[in-house]
């Protein structure tokens, strides 16, 4: 969550971008090297209090049951990550918002063709 009405999504390093820094001498750790962000409520005072991935199980059946596509049955064949698809946010007021990432949505519809 956040204070500013906006979602950050911290980097962290991946099986092919390592980024172990030895802090203490001891342990290795992950280091965050960058972030993104965007702005997930308006409401006042505009407090993000939750925000977290839907499983790319969920987020496959999202974009299977959403009538967008119904030519496609399953989504196995996409070569494409879904894990971080969708974005659950909660503000303050209680609203809850699901945010689709542009790159996801690009996948299904290059699949799904003309």
């Amino acid at each position: 969550g956040s204070e500013t009405g906006k979602c950050v999504i911290w980097n962290t390093a991946t099986r092919r971008n390592p980024l172990n820094v030895n802090v203490t001498g001891l342990h290795m750790y992950d280091k965050v090297k960058g972030f993104e962000c965007f702005e997930a409520t308006r409401a006042n005072p505009p407090i993000v209090t939750e925000a977290t991935f839907a499983p790319s199980v969920s987020a496959k059946d999202a974009l299977l049951n959403s009538g967008l596509f119904p030519s496609m049955k399953k989504l196995g064949h996409i070569n494409h990550d879904f894990s971080s698809a969708f974005i659950v946010t909660c503000d303050y007021e209680g609203t809850i918002r699901v945010f689709l990432r542009q790159v996801s949505f690009q996948a299904v519809i290059h699949a799904a063709g003309p």
